[in-house]
């Protein structure tokens, strides 16, 4: 008994399958690691980026203090009759 080779037509035919199986053979591995980089927890800073509370307070009565300031002085302009 001899073996006769697939014609073209047929291996044309098969091959968008192939491509199929290969895909799907490589997916699990895909999600998998998909999952591993979705589990990964981000770093966690070692030193706070925001400044002391202290400071934040000094800029707050210095900008306060400077607004009281500007509304209460005298006018430069004064009404003449």
């Amino acid at each position: 008994m001899t073996r006769k080779s697939p014609s073209r037509a047929v291996i044309a035919a098969l091959a968008p399958l192939a491509i199929a199986m290969a895909v799907l053979a490589a997916a699990p591995s895909a999600l998998a690691q998909f999952e591993q980089q979705q589990t990964k927890l981000p770093p966690t800073p070692t030193s706070s980026d925001k400044p002391p509370a202290l400071i934040q307070y000094g800029v707050l009565v210095v900008l306060t203090g400077g607004v009281v300031a500007l509304s209460i002085m005298k006018s430069k302009r004064e009404v003449r009759n």
